[in-house]
């Protein structure tokens, strides 16, 4: 039975009475949301000093774009798997199992004796993060369309809001107990913060598919085979059906995830190497901008819904363009502030539009498949988390690892190419938005 639909209203009916209502506050979207606030505040403290602790382990800087490659890689094997039994099997046993594996793989992290290991944790991660097309299709099930933009914004925001001090404590770790042992340290406590995650959410998470439709997947050696090749058929089903905006909308998140991709790795090197800042004050630096960026979510989501989610990314890739291509011209603690204040301003506004485009694109029934694809339609400039997440599906696993590889060469060539890389190819980006992508005259339920 299906206990957590939210069905959104009757076609034609308006739906601007109920923008600011908070009555999505309940069922999988306020499980989702505490269960978020404890593993965010963990991750976050790992993230923005991933690259400096596989330098600390004997990596250079272009294994480190390839220690990133590798997870992209094998989500690109794992993702149309993972879409396809996400509407087949369900979301809730899809995120469960997945939860359980990553656990195990945060502990190999945690035991890496040189950055060898890390790539290889790295690509199994890749492998366990089959819960994102899960993840990304129950929360836009979750959600009515008139309250999309608020109630992406507001899962985000919460657990984000308890998570601002994350990076600092992060940065303060490592600079106290060095950046081998605090990060040793800091992926055993995410392994145990995961598992007692993944254990709320099988115990209180409801399932908004009727799975009893479908017929049985058997998941046995024998059947393995097969269950390959159905799920990359439906990929070409579901490319084949893709409508012009969504193919728009696949362009920009191609372009902008493989230009994102080549610099992600790279921000925390060149402010803490070219530039000269410690890695406490990297540290403050996130903490300040995850702040604003968390703080305007909200009133971003809202924006959103009133104006549109085409004209909210438009504003937001203007205000990314500046402060990129400034960035390996600063030179203090000051100036690079600034920049990821303004990025984190734009970021609040790309996020939330892209996902609520994605999700008034794509019906129901499909929504698992797609946003394998596609992810969850989440494009930011990663200057705090690094890459990935529940924005990634295997579409954007190429961009993302052929951009990871490259990024690393580019970045030992020239340390300001990748910044400039990334301007360009967000240019290109609006151009498609301005003239391409037109927004459906209904949003999908």
């Amino acid at each position: 039975m299906i206990k957590d639909k939210g069905a959104g209203p009757p076609i034609g009916r308006a739906v601007t009475s109920d923008v600011v209502s908070l009555d999505f506050l309940r069922g999988n979207i306020l499980v989702l949301i505490l269960t978020n606030v404890i593993w965010i505040f963990a991750l976050r403290m790992i993230l923005p000093f991933v690259p400096l602790y596989a330098l600390a382990l004997n990596a250079t800087k272009p294994q480190v774009g390839l220690i990133q490659a590798l997870r992209f890689t094998a989500m690109l094997l794992t993702f149309p798997i993972a879409g396809y039994l996400t509407d087949k099997l369900g979301r809730i046993r899809i995120i469960v199992t997945s939860g359980y594996l990553s656990s195990a793989v945060y502990l190999l992290l945690a035991l890496a004796p040189d950055w060898r290991v890390i790539a290889l944790g790295n690509f199994l991660g890749g492998l366990a993060s089959f819960s994102f097309p899960a993840l990304s299709a129950l929360t836009a099930d979750s959600l009515k369309p008139s309250q999309r933009g608020i109630g992406f914004a507001v899962s985000m925001a919460i657990p984000g809001i308890l998570a601002i001090p994350s990076p600092y404590i992060g940065g303060y770790l490592v600079t106290k107990y060095g950046t081998v042992p605090a990060m040793r340290a800091l992926y055993l406590s995410l392994m145990a913060t995961n598992l007692v995650v993944t254990i709320l959410r099988m115990k209180f998470l409801r399932e908004t598919i009727d799975i009893s439709r479908e017929s049985p997947v058997e998941l046995t050696a024998r059947k393995i085979p097969r269950l390959l090749l159905d799920s990359y058929k439906g990929i070409a089903d579901t490319l084949r059906w893709m409508p012009r905006g969504l193919t728009s909308l696949t362009a920009i998140l191609v372009l902008s995830f493989f230009s994102d991709a080549v610099t992600s790795p790279f921000w925390v090197v060149y402010a803490t190497e070219a530039i000269g800042i410690s890695k406490l004050q990297y540290g403050l630096i996130t903490l300040l901008a995850g702040a604003l960026n968390i703080l305007l979510s909200i009133p971003a989501g809202l924006i959103v819904d009133r104006v549109g989610p085409k004209r909210s990314m438009s504003a937001a890739f203007l205000l990314f363009l500046l402060p990129i291509l400034y960035f390996p011209h600063a030179r203090d603690f000051n100036t690079v502030l600034v920049i990821y204040l303004v990025i984190s301003l734009a970021n609040a506004f790309s996020v939330t539009a892209c996902q609520t485009l994605l999700a008034n694109l794509v019906p129901r029934e499909l929504r698992g498949r797609v946003m394998a694809a596609l992810g969850r339609g989440m494009i930011r400039i990663n200057v705090l988390w690094g890459g990935g997440g529940p924005a990634v599906g295997f579409l954007l696993s190429i961009p993302l690892a052929l951009g990871s590889l490259s990024g690393g060469y580019l970045y030992t060539l020239n340390p300001e190419a990748p910044w400039v890389l990334l301007t360009a190819t967000l240019t290109l980006c609006l151009v498609i938005l301005f003239f391409l992508l037109k927004e459906p005259e209904r949003p999908e339920l």
